[in-house]
């Protein structure tokens, strides 16, 4: 009795079309990954080219609001994070050296927004313990009417806002940079397209 498998009629064009579109498919599957086109829309950040309007009110370290009215002409980064969100206190340090490294360019302004849903004075306490701990000494505004959290989200229309959000504004209060969560490879990226607006203004 033979035992060996006897190879069936199309047993060798079956053979042959693994070999050749095996390589195919990852072919495919590599351009699909890598081609810019690709990237470029996996990486759009919602809003960019709108305008927005914002209003924050002083929580820690200011005693007058801030408008885009009040800061129109400057690159303005503006940062809403809580104490109660571990990506936003994981960012936090970045965030901070990104506020020392353009805290002396006077086209420049870093905004921090601390958010959180409680009465202001547990906000002011809470962000101030957070503010010791970090040695963190630049002012911090708050959004508690979500005036401008609303305002921002209609411009990227994003029917969720997400902690922590980041918006770049250029002179004109246009965004230029949206960023929603904590990426590290996203703090060079902000890092440069601050340094190119401010090139620029």
């Amino acid at each position: 009795m033979n035992d060996k498998p006897q190879d069936s009629p199309n047993s060798e064009p079956q053979s042959n079309f693994m070999r050749l579109g095996i390589p195919v498919v990852v072919i495919l599957a590599a351009f699909w990954l890598y081609n810019p086109f690709h990237r470029q829309a996996a990486n759009h950040e919602p809003g960019l080219g709108e305008s927005v309007e914002f209003v924050l009110k002083p929580l820690l370290g200011a005693n007058q609001n801030i408008d885009n009215k009040g800061l129109q002409g400057k690159v303005v980064l503006i940062n809403f994070w809580g104490t109660w969100c571990p990506p936003c206190r994981a960012e936090f340090p970045y965030m901070a050296k990104i506020e020392k490294k353009f805290r002396d360019q006077s086209a420049f302004r870093f905004i921090s927004v601390s958010c959180d849903e409680v009465e202001i004075a547990q906000l002011r306490s809470s962000t101030r313990q957070f503010m010791v701990r970090q040695k963190a000494e630049f002012a911090v505004f708050h959004d508690l009417s979500t005036f401008t959290r609303k305002k921002i989200s209609a411009a990227a229309k994003q029917d969720r806002f997400v902690y922590p959000t980041t918006v770049l504004l250029d002179g004109d209060g246009t965004i230029r940079g949206f960023w929603r969560g904590f990426s590290i490879k996203e703090m060079a990226v902000i890092e440069g397209r601050i340094a190119k607006l401010l090139q620029s203004s």
